[in-house]
């Protein structure tokens, strides 16, 4: 027994002469995430952990080092989310595994996000629509594809430069008065035109079309305004011969603009009689034995730099006709060719006639007498023409007749151009509501012939002398 027990004693001390170890479990796992979502705007990235610890969850921890200097220890969830500083660093983001008994860290794994490799997304899907342009004025104009996203402002610039430097006034263009600003909010608008911008001349600008908090679609864009082109003047007088249809267009100004910062001039050889003008067109009268000349040119006023175009030039050739007319089938019996103008005196007034000019007229001819009264009319002045002194005889009715009234027609007058040696230019000019009635003498009676009306259009004249029977 003694040995027994003394072999057990050598065993029991050789074995407390030995240093204790102890070996922890393998751990043989290692972290794993992925980056799920970046609002580039807000600088908020979430990540998601993907990490296997269901067999060793109370073994080890996980730890964030989310790279710019701050850390999370032990998350609870699986997905969770960091808010980033401003500016264009790269963040290293770090997911590392540590043993729970004694803090060491297994392993770790590294990934990496820049914000410039998320641009921020849009918040309105604004595509622009084709830039018309003129010489003065351009129209820009664009279209909100998304639905239900009203564009909560929208700001605007121009420049002279691409990098906006050289700013222009977006609504006054190049006007003396022009105060430019980088942007200018133009409201809840789908268009926009600007004017009084220079000619041959490149132009930048940019839409900004804010939705809130600064986050904004941005639209920049440039256009070169055209040349400046002379007037297109043209004279028409294929219908109305003897008045002069001067077509006078102002092609370097947009159609639909209000504005009125340029000039049209015209120059014009003779005076003549402006009838009347609608827009780019004005009607002249003139007695057929003048030759006429037009000048025109188009000028910009109150800019920094005004500009002009080069001068167009029309000639009429007059055809040296003594009278122009139309007329309705009843009024004259005669051929047309020897219908004229003629003076004559009767009952101490002077009797201006028109119809057949082979004799001398006297009251009782056929055709239409004016009374002018005692004394001739004054040159470039208006004689008002009525019942009483404007008759017309005819043999289609026994007795004369006077000019009736009209709807259209205000007042019934003769403009008389000139009067050079007894010889009287003049043409009807009425005062009217509607210019088709402008040049129309109209003569009816009900009290004589219900049915019978006859009329003269567009008449301009120059009386011829008196022959002998």
């Amino acid at each position: 027994m003694k040995k027994y027990y003394f072999l057990l004693l050598y065993f029991t001390l050789f074995s407390c002469n030995q240093e204790p170890t102890f070996q922890f479990p393998e751990i043989t796992i290692e972290p794993n995430f992925k980056i799920q979502e970046v609002d580039a705007f807000y600088r908020k990235v979430t990540f998601v952990n993907l990490t296997d610890t269901i067999n060793t969850s109370e073994e080890v921890r996980l730890q964030w080092q989310w790279g710019d200097g701050k850390s999370l220890k032990n998350p609870k969830a699986d997905t969770l989310s960091h808010t980033y500083p401003k500016g264009d660093s790269t963040f290293y983001i770090t997911l590392q595994l540590f043993r729970k008994q004694n803090s060491e860290l297994i392993s770790e794994t590294i990934d990496s996000i820049r914000f410039s490799d998320y641009p921020v997304a849009e918040p309105y899907v604004i595509n622009l629509n084709e830039i018309k342009t003129s010489t003065w004025e351009t129209t820009i104009s664009w279209v909100n594809e998304g639905e239900n996203t009203n564009v909560k402002k929208t700001y605007l610039t121009l420049a002279l430069d691409e990098n906006f430097a050289q700013v222009v006034d977006i609504k006054k263009g190049h006007l003396l008065t022009a105060q430019p600003k980088e942007r200018v909010t133009i409201g809840n608008v789908d268009a926009f035109q600007f004017k009084n911008l220079q000619s041959q001349t490149q132009y930048f600008g940019q839409l900004e079309f804010e939705k809130e908090k600064g986050l904004s679609t941005i639209r920049t864009f440039d256009f070169t305004t055209s040349s400046v082109h002379p007037p297109q003047l043209e004279i028409n007088t294929s219908d109305e011969n003897g008045y002069l249809y001067l077509i006078n267009g102002k092609r370097n100004k947009a159609l639909n603009s209000l504005e009125n910062n340029s000039n049209l001039i015209l120059q014009v050889s003779q005076d003549l009689h402006l009838v009347y003008q609608e827009g780019d067109t004005s009607v002249y009268s003139k007695p057929f034995y003048q030759d006429i000349s037009f000048q025109s040119y188009e000028e910009t006023k109150n800019r920094s730099i005004n500009e002009s175009s080069d001068t167009v030039e029309v000639h009429y050739v007059s055809n040296h006709k003594n009278m122009y007319f139309t007329k309705s089938n009843n009024l004259f019996s005669s051929d047309d060719a020897s219908i004229g103008a003629q003076v004559y005196r009767y009952q101490n007034n002077y009797r201006l006639f028109l119809g057949d000019n082979s004799t001398s007229p006297t009251f009782d001819r056929n055709g239409i007498h004016i009374n002018l009264g005692p004394e001739m009319p004054e040159a470039k002045s208006y004689y008002y023409l009525n019942s009483n002194n404007t008759k017309l005889r005819t043999e289609n009715l026994d007795h004369e007749i006077g000019l009736i009234g009209n709807s259209g027609i205000q007042a019934y007058r003769l403009y008389i151009y000139s009067i050079k040696n007894d010889t009287i230019y003049a043409g009807i000019d009425n005062i009217v509501q509607d210019n088709t009635m402008k040049f129309r003498l109209m003569f009816k009676d009900p009290s004589i012939d219900q049915n019978f009306e006859a009329h003269i259009d567009h008449l301009l004249f120059h009386t011829l002398p008196n022959k002998e029977e």
